[in-house]
């Protein structure tokens, strides 16, 4: 077996294929990795821009239905008063 250093003189030495071969499937290794993890990251955003439309939609309808029922309650509470101040029922009509 060749090995992967070899001296070419004095303090220079000089790396055969097989080195480089193994630093680019390391590199290989390394951007499949990166590649895997990015395509959870992208399925995990997804996943939560679905959750918040979701919850963004049920937010305008409760929001709606808050003000519905804020309306309504404003409509009790005038009702209550003109019954404390003594108006005519006959007076009052439902919109």
């Amino acid at each position: 077996m060749e090995s992967r250093l070899q001296s070419a003189g004095p303090g220079r030495q000089v790396y055969d294929l097989s080195y480089f071969i193994g630093l680019i499937r390391q590199r290989c290794g390394d951007l499949t990795r990166e590649i895997a993890k990015l395509g959870e990251e992208i399925q995990r955003r997804t996943r939560d821009a679905k959750t918040m439309e979701s919850l963004e939609r049920e937010y305008d309808d409760l929001i709606g239905e808050v003000r519905q029922l804020e309306g309504e309650l404003a409509d009790y509470n005038l009702a209550m008063d003109k019954s404390r101040a003594g108006t005519d029922p006959s007076e009052l009509r439902v919109h």
